[in-house]
């Protein structure tokens, strides 16, 4: 990143030199740092790096009479993290760089690179050695204390993309365009294993991460006013340098083995496509298609009561068209069909290491769409326009599974919307849909009226009605006044489900309003979401009765549950100019809050069968809780007419709270073993920033 700085301002200085020759040119940049005191989880950090560091930024803009141009943007934080077990001294980067050069009408190319953090978990432990390898070697006795976990490590991951694409035409209407493009991932993972055979004692372990896409993009065409047409190809492959992780794993609460964990394989990925796009001469409608046809493969060597290959084959093919017309200058429509062809030809794997059958495989699955439909748009008097449409969508599933049900489905969609601008200080729109699926889910196959398969239906098969309400308004009550509200409303019912998702119901409404008086400028929002879910299903013991004929008793019976989130968010800002052209003012405020949890009921009264005792059910009163508390405050100083500083200030609180997590103890749990993933997520972050800038 300075490496890229110091470049930056060699490009500004010898450009400054083009504008002697009638070029229009213009350079910023702006060097700073930051001071981050952070304690606390990784959430503070998860996905940018709220740490100290150094801040960089820069932008060129240049062209000449030629009509040749270049632009170029760049901004990073390299960031340093003392709080992160492994590779102190890089920290966390967070890096965008963009390159665009070329002349109008003849040859573009554009260059780029960005960098983003991912961080999970901060001074995770473990007992297990070899941690970042793709070998963990355990001790050999079972560890019954927190005190054996003395190695520490982050789950942290760093992505990388660059690549660049250029293209030529030449001012002729013919045209090439090429694209390289790499993906890296490098870091940790959590991932969860258990010895070969046994059903319980699970270990969760660092998987290490080390993966890159790389991607090529082909295309030509020919391009008019009227008429572009396309062909283009695209070849893909992804390497992960870690295909196998091996890891000590317990097989009871005083014995241990080895276990192997398959990491993502290799893969391939081809595609060719075509495109075009025509205006016809009449109507004024353009008349786009597009076809293509995709290949994925990958192969993996398996083990573990296995004793072939796996080969992974993949085909996609798609065909989309669409013809948008204006017969009236009062009417607008739009006719179109969508199908995605899916063909899953990979191998069928018999394997007896985990099943209760003599023999388990793998059937591929595969499917395909029909999508149709036509929208209508109408503008009627008092300055109000009418749209409305339809929409079918058919999916047929494909597996030779005899005891997995894939059945085809069939959406209908109708929607109404209406919108008017009659009042210059009153604007609304209000939208209305219905959805209803149909399925051919029966009780074919292998079921009967005893299993519970027979009375099971998945949420996306089910049959259904979907209603979605959206109202929106704008206001201006004053001068210097916009006031805007809107509230949507979805409501899923699961028709002929008697066990599985019943119904789901959410609310929103969200409300933004904004003042501005001379060098001041106010502004708010606040949205609050509601939903909820319920669901009916069936306890029972393996290869047991789901007939609800049978008397309820502790291992045979009906249960319930609502599922119930309340999500807040608020906030405040305000831009002040104290004095003008000199020193301006930023400030603002926001809070967030969500609050879930389950209920529980059931049809047996007494204590019910779980995990080999009894126990009454235990409602889950904190299911993905949070409150989160945001305040930051900028003030600008402009020095001259070329050079401003910037001094601002960060507050950040954050409290997650999740009976899943709380409580969290390394101390080995039935014979389970963890090692801290999402573990105390809570933070208080105080961060301090200042930046000098530079326009040229």
């Amino acid at each position: 990143m300075k490496r890229t700085i110091l470049t930056s301002f060699a490009l500004m200085s010898a450009c400054t030199a083009m504008t002697a020759y009638g070029a229009e040119f213009d350079a910023t940049a702006g060097i700073g740092a930051q001071y981050a005191n952070v304690h606390g989880g990784a959430k503070a950090a998860e996905y940018s790096p709220l740490e100290s560091g150094m801040l960089g930024e820069f932008g060129i803009d240049y062209r000449n009479t030629d009509n040749y141009y270049l632009s170029i943007d760049g901004s990073g934080i390299l960031g340093f993290d003392s709080r992160r077990v492994s590779d102190k001294s890089e920290g966390s980067n967070d890096i965008n760089f963009l390159l665009k050069a070329g002349k109008t009408d003849e040859f573009k190319t554009l260059l780029y690179y960005n960098e983003i953090p991912h961080t999970v978990t901060l001074g995770a432990r473990t007992f297990l050695n070899g941690v970042g390898s793709s070998t963990l070697v355990g001790p050999t006795t079972n560890p019954t204390s927190a005190s054996s976990y003395t190695n520490a490590f982050d789950y942290h991951l760093d992505r990388k993309n660059y690549g660049a694409e250029g293209e030529v035409s030449f001012k002729s209407p013919f045209f090439f365009l090429t694209k390289v493009d790499r993906i890296e991932t490098k870091g940790l993972t959590p991932i969860s294993l258990r010895g070969y055979g046994v059903t319980g004692y699970l270990i969760e372990v660092p998987a290490p991460v080390d993966y890159a896409t790389n991607t090529l993009f082909l295309q030509t065409g020919y391009r008019t006013r009227d008429l572009i047409a396309t062909l283009d190809g695209t070849v893909s492959s992804f390497e992960n340098s870690n295909l196998v992780l091996s890891s000590w794993v317990p097989t009871s609460a005083t014995a241990n083995t080895n276990s192997y964990a398959m990491l993502p394989p290799d893969n391939h990925y081809y595609k060719v496509g075509g495109s075009i796009m025509y205006r016809m001469p009449f109507m004024h409608s353009t008349f786009m298609a597009r076809g293509s046809h995709a290949i994925s493969t990958s192969q993996s060597n398996l083990f573990d009561g296995i004793t072939q290959n796996w080969n992974g084959y993949l085909t996609y093919t798609t065909a989309n068209i669409s013809i948008t017309s204006a017969p009236t200058d009062k009417i607008n429509t739009r006719i179109y069909y969508n199908y995605l062809d899916r063909t899953n030809t990979s191998d069928i794997i018999a394997s007896t290491a985990y099943g209760f059958e003599n023999t388990d495989l793998n059937y591929p699955f595969s499917y395909h769409k029909n999508n149709a439909g036509f929208d209508v748009d109408f503008k009627l008097p008092a300055k109000t326009k009418l749209s409305t449409g339809y929409e079918y969508l058919n999916v047929i599933r494909r597996s030779d599974d005899s005891l997995v049900s894939t059945p085809a489905t069939t959406d209908h969609k109708v929607f109404l919307q209406a919108k008017n601008d009659l009042f210059d200080w009153m604007s609304g729109k209000l939208r209305y849909e219905f959805i209803t699926r149909d399925s051919d889910y029966s009780a074919v196959k292998a079921y009967g009226p005893t299993d519970y398969e027979y009375y099971y239906r998945a949420s996306g098969y089910a049959n259904r009605n979907q209603h979605n309400i959206k109202l929106g308004l704008d206001f201006e009550p004053f001068q210097n006044v916009d006031l805007g509200i809107e509230y949507a409303y979805k409501l899923i019912n699961y028709k002929d489900t008697t066990l599985g998702p019943k119904d789901d119901k959410r609310h929103e409404i969200y409300t933004d309003i904004s003042y501005q008086a001379g060098s001041a400028k106010l502004a708010a929002y606040a949205d609050v979401e509601l939903s909820e879910t319920n669901a009916t299903f069936r306890e029972i013991p393996l290869n047991g009765d789901t007939s609800t004929t049978i008397p309820d008793d502790y291992k045979n019976f009906t249960w319930k549950t609502k599922r119930n989130d309340i999500n807040y968010a608020l906030g405040v800002s305000g831009d002040f100019t104290i004095i003008q052209k000199v020193l301006a003012l930023g400030a603002g405020y926001r809070y967030e809050s969500a609050n879930g949890s389950n209920d529980f009921t059931t049809s047996y009264l007494g204590k019910v069968y779980t995990s080999g005792a009894t126990s009454f059910p235990t409602n889950i009163t904190s299911l993905d809780d949070y409150t989160k508390h945001s305040l930051n405050a900028n003030l600008k100083y402009t020095i001259n007419k070329n050079m401003s500083m910037e001094l601002g200030y960060l507050y950040e609180h954050m409290k997650y709270s999740d009976n899943a997590y709380n409580n969290y103890l390394y101390i080995p749990q039935s014979g389970n073993y963890l090692t801290g993933a999402y573990a105390n997520p809570n933070y208080d972050a105080n961060v301090v920033y200042t930046k000098l800038s530079y326009k040229f």
